[in-house]
């Protein structure tokens, strides 16, 4: 073998034994832990190590923590870096010293974005739909619902171009470009959100209670229905600029409109209908005559009865005037004059008179049948 030959043979083997990593004592562990802004660990962001010649990649767990056994060498410099939401948010490099070695990095360019929305009247407006979608290479997206405060929060957002799409009961309220970034990471809206008042009234400008009315969005398709209260008013709330079908029916009698509802609005429907009538009654006298049922009878020696009623008594008449009231049919009512106590009844055949008839009797018998008798 010549001298030439043999020189590049050694320089292969040479370049081979640095090509592989040590391993056993020598070689050490690397664990790189990734908070963002707010100190809350990132979990599932890809982490890459650049060691000499070979890269080694791996997702942070749920303790923000990816961890890379026997890849480093001490003394060794090593290239770290972080890729979050299919972007590159951190890259730098660091030196081997340890066993495990510990990357610890807290990105101030990871953080929340908050959105709140409020109607034209500063209320929170609660159970609006938050859409986030960006293009990097892919479309990603992120949706969210506000709370009773009307906010809605986006853990761990990077800077980005992205495109807010905002619903409300399935209506969209607003759709706009955004670059998002830590100065603009908090995004107040105030929504087209109105109100709709619906009175309802007859022929004669009556108020008429209880009337139905629907209210149905055009676009979307789902209804709400209110009844008139004892002013004729029914109030829709929490409606998002749209479309809408208005319908409003009473004793078969129907009203209809379509409205763009883009304010606070308020609506008055004539149905041809009279709901209410005026009757006028007259006065009414009431005479009430009581007559008093007591009876006396008493008996005479002779056998004679008599009988003595007292005369009927005519109390005073007695005047009810009667109102109309506009729902009710007028009620009279009285009270009968107090009756008085029936006297109580006499024996009308005491136990005395009535043996003392009896005698007189069978004497009689007793004589008219002797002169029979004789005769």
């Amino acid at each position: 073998m010549s001298k030439q030959k043999l020189t590049i043979v050694l320089f292969l083997l040479l370049l081979l034994f640095y090509s592989v990593p040590l391993t056993s004592a020598e070689a050490y562990t690397i664990n790189v832990l990734v908070y963002d802004s707010l100190g809350c660990p990132i979990i599932g962001a890809d982490v890459s190590i650049v060691a000499g010649n070979f890269s080694y990649i791996e997702k942070t767990n749920s303790a923000g923590i990816a961890s890379f056994p026997n890849v480093g060498h001490p003394g060794e410099t090593i290239y770290v870096e972080i890729g979050w939401r299919e972007k590159t948010i951190y890259y730098g490099s660091y030196q081997v010293s340890a066993d495990p070695t510990w990357i610890n990095l807290t990105l101030e360019n990871v953080y929340p974005f908050v959105v709140q929305v409020k109607d034209p009247s500063g209320s929170a407006v609660s159970d609006s739909s938050i859409l986030v979608t960006w293009t990097l290479g892919a479309t990603f997206e992120l949706e969210e619902s506000t709370n009773k405060s009307g906010i809605a929060v986006f853990d761990q957002m990077i800077d980005l171009d992205c495109r807010i799409v905002i619903k409300y009961r399935g209506v969209i309220i607003y759709d706009e470009s955004y670059s998002l970034s830590k100065d603009t990471s908090f995004l107040e809206i105030t929504a087209p959100i109105y109100s709709l008042g619906i009175r309802v009234i007859d022929k004669n400008n009556v108020s008429i209670r209880n009337a139905l009315v629907t209210l149905t969005c055009v676009d979307i398709g789902w209804s709400l229905q209110k009844s008139t209260n004892s002013e004729g008013y029914a109030k829709f709330t929490d409606l998002p600029k749209a479309i809408y079908k208005v319908e409003v029916s009473y004793m078969r009698r129907t009203a209809r409109e379509t409205l763009l509802l883009d304010s606070d609005l308020n609506r008055t429907y004539q149905l041809d209908i009279v709901t209410e009538t005026t009757t006028s009654y007259p006065t009414v006298t009431i005479t009430t005559i009581t007559t008093t049922p007591s009876t006396t009878t008493s008996l005479s020696p002779t056998g004679s009865t008599t009988i003595t009623s007292p005369p009927l008594s005519t109390p005073s008449p007695t005047e009810i005037s009667l109102s109309p009231t506009p729902t009710k049919s007028p009620t009279i009512t009285t009270s009968p004059p107090p009756q008085p106590k029936p006297p109580k009844k006499e024996e009308e055949f005491p136990i005395t008179g009535l043996l003392i008839i009896l005698g007189i009797m069978a004497y009689s018998f007793g004589i008219s049948w002797v002169i029979l008798k004789r005769s």
